[in-house]
């Protein structure tokens, strides 16, 4: 069985912001514009993903603007070749 070198993802720089929230014993990362995560095969991009560290679960989704309403950076994985759109994720690492 083939493991990950990565024990857990890695995050890229947010274009936009990144925030840090570690209050009531939860740790979440808040990152903002232009997100993507590598764990292993797997690559997520988004224009918006949190990250809760204990529970090591990433949820991602796109944003809208507010003159257009139209949404941009809707998640994307690629894994092994395969590419996935979609509105919003929540993936479990």
């Amino acid at each position: 069985m083939k493991h990950s070198s990565l024990e857990f993802p890695a995050f890229s720089e947010a274009k936009d912001s990144l925030k840090e929230v570690f209050r009531d014993g939860h740790q979440l990362l808040y990152y903002y514009g232009d997100v993507s995560v590598n764990y292993g095969t797997m690559k997520l991009t988004a224009d918006y993903m949190e990250y809760d560290v204990q529970s090591q679960t990433v949820h991602a989704r796109g944003t809208e603007d507010p003159l257009t309403g139209e949404t941009k950076g809707n998640p994307v994985m690629d894994d092994n070749g395969k590419s996935y759109e979609m509105k919003e994720l929540t993936y479990n690492f």
